[in-house]
C-alpha cells in the first residue's frame, strides 16, 4: 500500500510538472487561433487534395526555418522537421539528414534563392514570411557572423564592429533582398540595382508589389499565430496541426531558432537607434513591401471574417507593428 501511495504521489508531482511545462512551452495565442481553425475546418464541407508540390519564398532571417516545417508537412514529407541539408549553416543546425528527403516537393527548400518561374505559376502555391527589414538585417549581419558567408562579419571584419556594420549597410548585395526575391534574383545577388518604378530598373518595387498576388500566404515574422491562421484558410490542402501554431515559441522543439547571444541583443537595441538612417536606406523599398503584406493580413482578416473573435482584435492590437484603418 505504501509502495502505491509512492506511485500515486509520483503520478501527481510529474501531471502538475506537465501542465506547467504546457503553460509556459505554449505560445499564448497558440491554442486560440489553433481552435480557430479547427471550426472554420469543420464548417467548410469542401474536400481538399493533399498538396504535391509547394514553394516556399525564403526571405532570410524571417523564420523561413520554421515555415519549412510546415512546408514540408504540408507536401507529406517526414519526419517532422525544417528543410535543411545536414549538417546545416552553421554546422549543427540540421540535426537530422533525413529533413533533406523530398525535397523535390518543396521548391525553395533550402537558400534563398528567387525560383522566379514557380513563383509566377499560378498552380504552384506559394508562402512566404516577411520580418520587420531593418530587424531582420542586423539578425542577418551576425548570422553571417555564425556561418562566416558574410564578409563584414564581426569574426572577420578586421575593424570595430560599429565600422563592419556599416559597410554591411553599404554593400548591395544586403539591400532591398525581398524586392529582389520578388522579381526574380536571389536575395544575396551582387550588382542588383532596385528602384521604385518599373521605369528605372528591372528589380523595382512596384513590380515586387505587383508580384504579391502570386504569394497564397504572405504572413509577417511578428504575427506568426497569425500567419499560420491565414495560411490554413487560403491553402486548405494543409490541415491544422497545433504545433505549427507554437512553433514561434523559444521552447518548441523544432521551433524558430532564437540568437540569444548578449553582443548581438545589444547591438541589436544600439544599432536600431544609432544607425536608423543606414539602415532604412538599406531597406527603403523593403520597409514599403512590409507595410504593404501588414495591410493585406488586415484585409484577410476581414475577407475571412476573422476580425469578429475578440481574441484576434485582441493580437492584433498587441503585435501589429503598423497601424492601419481597418484593423484598431
Amino acid at each position: 500500500m505504501k509502495t502505491l501511495a509512492i506511485f500515486q504521489c509520483l503520478l501527481l508531482i510529474l501531471s502538475i510538472y506537465l501542465a506547467i511545462y504546457q503553460v509556459i512551452c505554449t505560445s499564448s495565442y497558440a491554442q486560440d487561433f489553433y481552435d480557430i481553425s479547427l471550426k472554420l475546418l469543420k464548417s467548410n464541407t469542401t474536400i481538399h487534395k493533399e498538396l504535391q508540390i509547394i514553394h516556399l519564398l525564403r526571405i532570410p532571417k524571417a523564420a523561413s526555418s520554421s515555415l519549412s516545417i510546415v512546408a514540408r508537412r504540408g507536401v507529406g514529407c517526414v519526419p517532422r522537421g525544417p528543410c535543411c541539408i545536414y549538417p546545416g549553416n552553421p554546422p549543427g543546425s540540421c540535426p537530422s539528414r533525413q529533413f533533406y528527403n523530398c525535397s523535390s516537393k518543396v521548391i525553395g527548400c533550402v537558400e534563398h534563392n528567387a525560383n522566379y518561374l514557380s513563383l509566377l505559376n499560378t498552380s504552384i502555391h506559394t508562402i512566404s514570411l516577411m520580418r520587420q527589414p531593418n530587424t531582420r538585417a542586423i539578425s542577418g549581419y551576425f548570422y553571417g557572423k555564425a556561418s562566416r558567408n558574410n564578409i563584414h562579419t564581426n569574426a572577420d571584419c578586421p575593424s570595430t564592429l560599429d565600422d563592419c556594420f556599416l559597410q554591411y549597410t553599404k554593400d548591395d548585395r544586403y539591400r532591398n533582398v525581398v524586392v529582389k526575391l520578388l522579381t526574380g534574383v536571389d536575395a544575396y545577388s551582387r550588382n542588383v540595382k532596385t528602384c521604385p518604378k518599373k521605369k528605372d530598373c528591372n528589380n523595382s518595387l512596384e513590380l515586387a508589389l505587383d508580384n504579391m498576388k502570386y504569394v497564397n500566404a504572405f504572413g509577417i515574422t511578428e504575427m506568426w499565430e497569425l500567419s499560420i491562421l491565414l495560411l490554413h484558410l487560403k491553402i486548405p490542402g494543409i490541415p491544422p496541426l497545433f504545433d505549427d501554431f507554437n512553433l514561434v515559441n523559444e521552447q518548441s522543439e523544432l521551433g524558430v531558432r532564437v540568437n540569444k547571444d548578449r553582443v548581438y541583443k545589444a547591438f541589436q537595441t544600439y544599432a536600431t537607434s544609432k544607425y536608423i538612417d543606414e539602415l532604412q536606406r538599406q531597406n527603403s523599398l523593403d520597409l514599403v513591401l512590409y507595410k504593404h503584406v501588414v495591410k493585406s493580413m488586415c484585409n484577410d482578416l476581414h475577407t475571412y471574417k476573422l476580425w469578429k473573435h475578440e481574441v484576434i482584435k485582441k493580437y492584433w492590437r498587441e503585435k501589429s507593428p503598423i497601424k492601419t484603418k481597418r484593423c484598431r
